[in-house]
């Protein structure tokens, strides 16, 4: 049994069920609700680790970006980064100039750009608006972008393909000994029936993230803590126009942070603070919109984002492994995971990046010595691209088939891959289904109807925030996705939950 249906419980369910065990996933809320649909959008190697030595975890995020480029193409793809350097950041052009030598040579094989360096006026041209007063020189290099709730969604829905029972709105409330000793029983209750049923495992993974300390007071004893959670805050903002992503240091302190051209928005972020509370309760503060404003703002000469500007603002935890608090600066706390094997047989995964979620699914099945082996890093994703020309023979379809723009096929493919011509073909029964939801041209209702109907979708916020984006494009009118939903037959809904 698996606790957790963020992008490490996904993960393992679809490691387990491809290996042939008998699986079972719950996820308290909704798929990717908490953490993992609140990233900073990125699968890369790591490049500011190089600072704090980090060599093995860097190497080990290198490897997973290029597995992840093949696996799950449709949803990981390359993007141009750049690091600029002004007379008063604390980074040189001759530190920075060893750093990006050294995070190619640590991608050795598994490459994907060489880095170089710019100068101003060209930086200019893909960066509009650029701070250009100061600036003494541009680093350039390579790393991915990610759609990160689609990244858990495509792992669920391919371990549930497998043979994994799966089920969003299932919350583990209790955890203890089955009568027989050998097994654990595990008290589920079903949000969405209001009601409640019990199931026993073998093993379980905890695969909580943040709450992964809570979760474990029913088997841990003595109130033993191993997470130092640290919140990371973004804001979406209009488009700035850039062509390629900024790393920028920050004004206030020794972190950096992104600037990202996201779905033709500008994603900010992220901050790295520590965290103390109840994960539910996690929300952008006053401090964390002042923080990422300011540091934007002091690099950008055109344009000045104040509060207003913000179209909307998500924020995710750390789960860090550290049993300690005000030693080491939040964002020098190592990325690195680990896994506790408490009890003999649950095992508890805490830390790790984004990058290496694959990797950290594989070594926890391996600890359990299953007698099986991983093939996660061979077997394609459901929608990853196959074979060249694909996506653009795919785009002609979608262009002459139906009612579409080019920039509405562009997003189809984006975010269903390969897939996207079964989600219009199965939206097709249901009315205006090319019809948009919403101020602009996408999302579009075959995306609500696809999502309700064959991704596990039961709330509007799971159609807005995790399936189509609609959160980050517009002001989504929630009743007219709830009207969506209700329109549908409900044994339609009924069945995407199974037995």
């Amino acid at each position: 049994m698996i606790i957790g249906g963020g992008i490490i419980g996904a993960g393992v369910a679809r490691d387990a069920a491809l290996r042939g065990l008998d699986v079972a996933l719950f996820e308290k809320d909704d798929f990717a609700q908490g953490t993992s649909s609140r990233s900073t959008k990125l699968v890369h190697g790591g490049l500011r680790y190089l600072e704090n030595y980090d060599f093995r975890l860097v190497r080990e995020a290198l490897r997973e970006r290029e597995t992840l480029l093949d696996i799950a193409s449709h949803l990981v793809y390359k993007s141009k980064f750049f690091f600029p350097v002004y007379e008063e950041t604390r980074v040189s052009a001759l530190t920075l100039r060893a750093g990006l030598t050294f995070y190619d040579l640590l991608a050795w094989g598994r490459g994907i750009g060489k880095h170089e360096f710019i100068g101003p006026e060209e930086a200019v041209e893909s960066f509009p608006g650029l701070r250009t007063t100061g600036l003494k020189t541009i680093g350039t290099y390579f790393d991915c972008q990610m759609d990160d709730s689609r990244l858990v969604l495509s792992n669920v829905l391919d371990a549930r393909r497998q043979g994994a029972k799966v089920a969003n709105y299932a919350r583990v409330e209790e955890v203890d000994r089955a009568p027989s000793g050998s097994a654990w029983k595990v008290e589920i209750y079903d949000k969405l029936h209001d009601d409640k049923f019990a199931v026993e495992a073998k093993k379980i993974i905890n695969a909580t993230g943040p709450w992964s300390d809570d979760v474990a007071d029913d088997w841990r004893s003595g109130g033993a803590r191993f997470l130092r959670p640290t919140k990371g805050a973004h804001l979406v903002l209009p488009p700035l126009g850039a062509e390629v992503a900024g790393f920028f240091p920050s004004i206030h302190d020794d972190r950096l942070f992104f600037v990202i051209p996201w779905e033709d928005r500008t994603l900010v972020g992220t901050t790295d603070t520590d965290f103390s509370g109840s994960p539910d309760e996690l929300t952008v503060n006053q401090q964390d919109r002042n923080y990422l404003l300011t540091n934007i703002n002091n690099y950008l000469d055109r344009v000045e984002f104040t509060e207003s500007d913000i179209l909307t603002e998500f924020a995710g935890l750390r789960p860090l492994y550290s049993s300690s608090r005000g030693e080491v600066d939040e964002f020098k706390v190592s990325r690195d995971h680990e896994i506790l094997i408490e009890e003999g047989s649950i095992y508890t995964i805490i830390g790790g990046k984004y990058t290496t979620y694959r990797a950290m699914a594989e070594e926890a099945l391996d600890l359990m010595e299953t007698g099986t082996n991983s093939s996660t890093d061979v077997k394609k994703l459901p929608g990853a691209w196959e074979k060249d020309g694909q996506r653009k023979k795919l785009k002609s379809i979608l262009l002459s088939g139906y009612s579409l723009s080019e920039f509405q096929a562009e997003v189809l493919l984006n975010r269903y891959g390969s897939k996207a011509g079964e989600v219009m073909e199965k939206a097709s029964r249901y009315p205006d289904f090319e019809e948009p939801v919403g101020g602009g041209e996408v999302p579009i209702k075959a995306q609500v109807y696809y999502s309700v109907t064959n991704e596990m979708s039961f709330r509007p916020e799971d159609v807005m925030r995790r399936r189509t984006g609609l959160f980050l494009r517009s002001d989504p009118d929630k009743e007219e996705i709830k009207g969506i939903i209700n329109s549908l037959d409900p044994g339609e809904l009924e069945v995407q939950r199974g037995d």
